[in-house]
């Protein structure tokens, strides 16, 4: 029986897809590296208790450089992407040749800004703890700006590299980075449960079978309905839903008392029946809309024949995601938005044939 024959189309083939995976595991580890660095002016007594008191090396990046993360990205792109929902004609523009370019800089534009307004309450918040600032005062303040500020511009050249040269979305990737990061720790912590007995079985069970059936439905969709997982037609839904119940819980800060915006806050926090029936309506809200805004402004764009399908599936999965979680008492490991996400970078580096 004789071995293939490997070609020079074969090797060149290889090479591509070795160098696609080089570039996301460099952006993935810098990322990782940045969340271990601290800010400037922050004192090492305090970031040894921080770390003590929070659960380890893992909290460190919630006070590193990258303590934003993709949020000002993310929020970048929600408002250019209600943009495109609202006014049709600017998702036709946006595709344009022409007029991509410029799109694209609003959006960093937008992005930088989120992140300037980020790190300057986050600077402000961190003098306000005692002793945790080695020197609290302006240069702090603009050290702790510059920096974020920075990581955020240096995150959205790394997610454009993994986009240009590496494997899926490479802002979709980041945003889910710090799950990926976590999960072998939050793995061996259920495992340490399950050793001594005190995980119940039936929390097992939905832990394991909540995310294969439901990326066991994103996939069926997608061969169903080829180019979904492409077209964002997964992620935008939750991640839209998501941001308007967080933009309807600020915009009611203003008109409640100090004492009412903590249970605000509390009733649309995930598994709360009042967020249960938000997100059940905004998810199909949004997953019907946003195919159908697509379809008016590029008409040679990939329908989704059975919209309301869709609808059903991802409202399905952001709510038992939600309600499985608060029961298990493990949100993190059930959170519908990473799954979909990570699904669909899947989905889709198995659409574009560089694993072939």
């Amino acid at each position: 029986m004789t071995a293939p024959i490997s070609t020079p189309q074969d090797a060149a083939v290889s090479s591509a897809l070795a160098r696609r995976i080089a570039v996301t595991v460099a952006a993935l580890a810098l990322y990782y590296i940045g969340t271990l660095v601290p800010l400037p002016g922050i004192e090492p007594a305090a970031l040894k208790s921080f770390a003590a008191s929070t659960g380890g090396p893992f909290s460190l990046e919630l006070i590193s450089i990258f303590a934003l993360g993709a949020g000002p990205v993310l929020s970048g792109l929600i408002l250019a992407e209600m943009l495109q929902l609202l006014v049709p004609s600017k998702r036709r523009r946006a595709m344009g040749r022409e007029t991509s370019s410029a799109f694209n800089a609003g959006i960093v534009v937008a992005a930088l800004a989120f992140a300037v307004y980020q790190s300057s309450e986050m600077a402000d918040a961190l003098e306000r703890i005692s002793g945790f600032v080695h020197e609290p005062s302006s240069t702090f303040r603009l050290a702790c700006f510059a920096t974020l500020t920075g990581a955020t511009a240096l995150l959205i050249v790394l997610a454009d590299m993994v986009t240009r040269h590496g494997l899926g979305s490479g802002i979709w990737l980041l945003l889910v980075a710090p799950a990926l990061m976590h999960a072998p720790s939050t793995a061996a912590a259920v495992l340490d449960l399950v050793r001594v007995g005190r995980a119940a079985p039936l929390d097992l069970a939905a832990l394991i079978a909540y995310p294969v059936a439901a990326t066991a439905g994103l996939v069926a969709f997608e061969r169903a309905n080829p180019g979904t997982a492409t077209s964002g037609a997964f992620v935008w839904p939750l991640v839209l839903a998501n941001a308007a119940v967080a933009f309807l819980l600020l915009a009611a800060f203003p008109f409640l008392a100090p004492e009412q915006m903590q249970s605000a806050a509390q009733a649309l926090s995930p598994g709360e029946p009042l967020r249960l029936v938000l997100i059940a309506l905004l998810v199909p809200a949004f997953a019907v809309w946003r195919p159908r805004s697509i379809a008016g402004a590029v008409p040679e764009a990939a329908r989704i024949e059975t919209p309301m399908t869709l609808a059903a599936l991802l409202a399905g999965i952001a709510i038992a995601g939600e309600v499985i979680g608060d029961w298990t008492g493990w949100p993190s490991l059930l959170d519908g938005q990473t799954i979909v996400i990570l699904t669909s970078i899947a989905l889709g580096i198995l659409a574009s044939g560089v694993l072939r």
